[in-house]
């Protein structure tokens, strides 16, 4: 025999009837039939895709929403990037809950498990859970399509730092690690005396010439070169060179300061060591243990020599 829910009424004030299939006592609704009788007639759930294509390029990893966004495996992020591409869920069929259901992660597939609910007739509310399959798709981003494609950059910044060991540079490297400073960045090359940065807009090389600014004393030398002229619409293409050069005094070096160099220097010993590099330069006396900062400004405009280096 079929279960069937206890739907009768609470308190005796209130009529109950028979199901018109089952027979069973019920509260009366438009239908005339119980709970059970309306799961197994009516399917609020026929219209709603199963199986859905979920676009993610194979190089960043992001999702296409678009636009292409990063979202974590289970994230909150990944399930509202996955129930917006489900057809059939709007004013009639409301969305109740939704989850995910373990995959392997080599499987290239995403399963969430949701719940929707449909006034069937009035005062009458069905509610059903069915299980989404999604398939991600391998696809590239416009990003990564640029990467990939030579000469597709319009502007480039040209880190240099002209000393043998590049202490400076390698600090530099892990600073924007750590702040993702590079998450515009088309393509990287290594030369020797720094590394090119290419990017596909003027105003990511510039943020991420600030950047470099912020972290470390640089010198900024801005050109630009005309690729090509459209004569008709009086348009011009330019691409865009900043080249960002590192102070050469790296921390623990000696360095040597003339007589007069600037008035920040006042009263300073010929000889002093420099114990840190961040956007100024701390200097500091060995013999009586008193700083100075020397702001970029002043070192570019008077640099001092480095006498000895650490090995």
């Amino acid at each position: 025999k079929r279960g069937h829910e206890d739907v009768l009424p609470f308190g005796s004030h209130i009529n109950s009837v028979l199901c018109c299939v089952c027979g069973v006592a019920m509260v009366p609704n438009q239908t005339m039939r119980c709970a059970q009788c309306l799961k197994s007639e009516v399917s609020i759930i026929d219209g709603i895709s199963r199986q859905v294509a979920l676009p993610r390029c194979r190089n960043c990893g992001r999702y296409q929403r678009p636009p292409w966004t990063k979202a974590e495996p289970e994230s909150r992020e990944l399930l509202g990037l996955c129930l917006k591409r489900i057809k059939g869920i709007g004013k009639d069929v409301r969305l109740v809950d939704a989850s995910f259901i373990w995959t392997e992660e080599h499987s290239m597939r995403i399963r969430v498990k949701i719940t929707v609910q449909k006034e069937v007739a009035a005062q009458s509310v069905l509610q059903q859970t069915l299980v989404v399959e999604f398939q991600i798709v391998n696809q590239q981003c416009e990003e990564c399509q640029k990467s990939f494609t030579p000469h597709a950059w319009s502007s480039i910044v040209q880190v240099r730092q002209k000393v043998p060991h590049r202490r400076t540079l390698i600090m530099l490297e892990q600073l924007i690690l750590k702040n993702d400073a590079h998450a515009k960045v088309l393509s990287l090359k290594q030369t020797p005396e720094g590394l090119d940065f290419h990017f596909g807009q003027r105003s990511h090389a510039q943020r991420f010439s600030d950047f470099v600014g912020s972290c470390v004393p640089q010198s900024v030398k801005n050109s630009k070169s005309l690729i090509s002229h459209d004569a008709s619409s009086n348009s011009y293409q330019y691409k865009y060179t900043i080249l960002c050069e590192l102070c050469p005094v790296c921390s623990d070096d000696v360095v040597y300061v003339p007589k007069g160099h600037s008035s920040r220097l006042n009263g300073a010993a010929p000889l002093l060591l420099c114990h840190k590099v961040t956007n100024a330069i701390r200097l500091v006396d060995p013999l009586s243990l008193r700083a100075w900062d020397v702001p970029p400004a002043d070192y570019f405009k008077r640099p001092f020599q480095t006498v000895c280096e650490r090995s």
